[in-house]
């Protein structure tokens, strides 16, 4: 049985920045140049699933839905106006699939997805990645989807209770990109690294923020490159800017005219000076900016360890992509111990783990004064990823399960 399926796909915004930053010439060129150049710089899924799903002999395509000069690029050739909001609907009615899978969970509750089968006759499963836990009411809005994919156990019972049809389909590595790790790789050893979001608020990164300033707080020589919730600390900003404002205005006089903005009437109570109540100086100080794509693995590449904190919300469930990048490029990966991480990899074998800060900073001094098992974890995991985990194992997967619903539709 043959079929056709798209991947449709959103990339962070500030990646997608980054890339136009560093490659502005790319906007000007063609649609195929430009998404040949995108994916050809690694970043997230990339197009890895579709090019192993056509080595299985499935008709596969990807599509990148908010990069908008690659998506502009195509209307331009296939005679719509750019920035044309229906650009996605045109695309599957031109490729006419059979699957549509969407790696972006928020793109499955698109006015238009949520008709799609009717607007595009051809589709006739819909899988929606999810890779983080749903509320209630967007659990509701994604009543059209036929499978639910993600890469956290802890979920399924949570999308199948609901009479959703869902499957573990974990993060991977592809092999593919580390015959390009080493040439022209300027970027300095590391003993140890972490790259990541670093945004405040419940069900986030609260915990690898803490455990990061612990790091930083012990004098341990961690390079961190991540993003940082700015929003946040502009508000700090503007809040230190008022204060200073109005302590000036009190000093030579002015506390009545500072009593007529309301901003500066309001930083005119404060008793102290306001300090952040979310990252620590000295967390701001240590962060780099972000690397993407095949910065972000040759960073990995360069770095004895490579720290791992899940996200809060993946609760006793390990499986996010670092797992897998970090031990595909061969590096030691100390992660933090999930229930389920021996399903995946076996621990103080195949990587390390720890459970609270203490023991974290216990292995790392044991794995930066020990080369030799340093050098054996990195060796055993890489040889698990190569082996188990990389995106040829998915795409396997993922046709299995693709065959076995088209089979009963």
């Amino acid at each position: 049985m043959s079929y056709k399926i798209v991947k449709v796909t959103n990339f962070y915004p500030e990646y997608l920045r980054n890339y136009y930053q560093r490659f502005p010439g790319e906007a000007r060129k063609s649609y195929d140049e430009q998404f040949a150049h995108l994916m050809d710089d690694g970043y997230s899924w990339a197009d890895f699933y579709a090019r192993h799903l056509r080595s299985l002999g499935v008709d596969a395509s990807e599509i990148v839905y908010n990069a908008a000069p690659l998506q502009n690029a195509w209307l331009e050739e296939f005679g719509g106006r750019a920035g044309d909001q229906d650009v996605l609907l045109r695309q599957l009615k031109h490729l006419k699939p059979d699957v549509l899978f969407l790696q972006d969970m928020h793109l499955a509750i698109n006015n238009q997805i949520a008709d799609i089968k009717s607007l595009v006759p051809s589709i006739k499963l819909i899988l929606v990645y999810a890779g983080v836990h749903v509320s209630e009411v967007l659990c509701r809005q994604l009543s059209h989807v036929d499978v639910v994919l993600t890469c956290n156990p802890g979920f399924i019972d949570f999308y199948n209770s609901r009479g959703m049809t869902s499957y573990v389909l974990n993060h991977a590595f592809e092999p593919e990109l580390l015959s390009r790790l080493d040439s022209c790789n300027e970027y300095m050893d590391t003993d140890v690294v972490f790259t990541g979001s670093l945004i405040l608020g419940s069900g986030f990164h609260e915990k690898r923020i803490f455990f990061l300033e612990k790091l930083i707080e012990h004098n341990i020589d961690v390079k961190i490159y991540g993003h940082i919730s700015t929003s946040n600390m502009l508000k700090l900003r503007a809040k230190q800017v008022a204060y200073l404002l109005a302590k000036s205005m009190r000093s030579c006089g002015l506390g009545g005219v500072a009593s007529y903005t309301p901003v500066i009437r309001k930083a005119a109570a404060w008793t102290a000076y306001p300090k952040s109540n979310g990252y620590s100086q000295n967390l701001v100080k240590s962060v780099s900016p972000p690397v993407y794509g095949i910065e972000m693995f040759k960073v990995l590449r360069k770095s004895k360890i490579v720290l791992n904190s899940h996200i809060d919300v993946a609760g006793q469930y390990a499986g996010n992509s670092r797992l897998y990048e970090a031990t595909g490029v061969g590096s030691c990966l100390l992660t933090d111990w999930k229930k389920n991480l021996q399903e995946l990899f076996t621990p103080d074998t195949e990587t390390m783990t720890y459970k609270n800060i203490d023991q974290c900073l216990e292995v790392l001094h044991m794995l930066l004064s020990d080369s030799e098992k340093r050098k054996r974890i990195s060796v055993q995991g890489q040889k698990k990823t190569l082996s188990s985990h990389t995106f040829f194992h998915r795409a396997q997967q993922l046709d299995e399960i693709v065959r076995s619903h088209l089979a009963h539709n």
